[in-house]
């Protein structure tokens, strides 16, 4: 199991903030709203709130709250990492 420090060292080494959020507008813009099962585009995540976990498969999961514009949370989005940075999947899941 990855220790915290190992998790942060990641995070840091594979500009994980950036990634995440570049991912969500990407999904936002590329998706119809009634695709993503949403009222409107106006929801956003906080790039510096991710819980990670590793997996079952020893990949990298990073998951963030995603907010409606009340700033009530609504879902979550998650991007899976191997080792090498590849990215193996990411998950837009509303609630």
């Amino acid at each position: 199991m990855k220790t915290s420090f190992e998790s942060n060292a990641f995070v840091i080494k594979n500009k994980i903030y950036f990634q995440i959020e570049k991912s969500f507008l990407d999904i936002l813009e590329m998706n119809a709203i009634e695709e993503l099962d949403i009222l409107d585009k106006n929801i956003s995540i906080n790039p510096q709130n991710i819980e990670y976990s590793l997996t079952e498969l020893n990949y990298h999961q990073f998951k963030t709250p995603v907010f409606n514009d009340l700033l009530i949370e609504i879902g979550s989005f998650t991007l899976v990492y191997s080792d090498e940075n590849e990215l193996i999947d990411e998950f837009f899941v509303i609630y």
